[in-house]
């Protein structure tokens, strides 16, 4: 698949005019979950989706937030559950890519469950997705993205990837892996710094620094 690389988050307050503009630009890959803003930027998406006629324009990806409960013989219907109340709030009958969402480090047995993998594959088998992979920005991200690589069923996968990645030899290290196992890279959170603006800014006050 070829995909425009600047993509679109959804994980905030999603405007329908936001999503027009965007597509109007020229994004052709948009990112959602059925937990941001409590399924609502799936449904905004699938709305602006549907009116514009532009779903077959766009890499869509979303996530199951649910998975946690899927081993074993409930795999399959953890996974195909969830997955079909976002393609109804999408108003899609398939996806381009679907994620186990914000995989831990000590979730990594999950990627190696063959009933995790059978779930997956049944999934595409029924043309409700065409690719599988999972997200993350666990502190163990290095493990987490070197299993993806060996499990064989991964198809792509996206990470946190900034300045500010701890272990970065390691993590480069193991985006060459990745990349030899043919595995779609996606680079969320590049710019590193959302996540300390608020520390800093308190920091700053309490040095008694005057706010201009």
């Amino acid at each position: 698949a070829k995909v425009t690389k600047l993509g679109m988050g959804t994980s905030w307050a999603l405007s329908p005019s936001f999503v027009q503009a965007a597509l109007a630009a020229g994004v052709g890959y948009i990112d959602t979950s059925e937990s941001y803003e409590n399924t609502v930027s799936e449904q905004v998406l699938g709305d602006v989706l549907e009116r514009t006629g532009k779903r077959k324009d766009v890499f869509l990806v979303s996530k199951n937030a649910g998975y946690r409960r899927a081993a074993g013989a409930n795999a399959l219907e953890v996974f195909e559950s969830h997955l079909d109340a976002s393609l109804k709030r999408l108003k899609t009958d398939y996806l381009d890519a679907y994620y186990i969402h914000g995989i831990a480090g000590n979730q990594i047995a999950m990627l190696k469950d063959p009933s995790v993998r059978k779930a997956f594959e049944t999934l595409k088998s029924k043309g409700k997705i065409k690719f599988a992979g999972l997200s993350c920005h666990d502190a163990m991200l290095v493990e987490i993205l070197d299993a993806a690589a060996e499990v064989g069923w991964i198809d792509q996968v996206m990470i946190k990837y900034n300045f500010r990645d701890v272990n970065h030899d390691g993590l480069q290290r193991s985006i060459d892996k990745a990349a030899k196992a043919n595995l779609g890279l996606v680079a969320m959170k590049t710019q590193g710094g959302a996540a300390t603006l608020a520390e800093t800014y308190n920091k700053i006050l309490g040095q008694g620094v005057k706010k201009e």
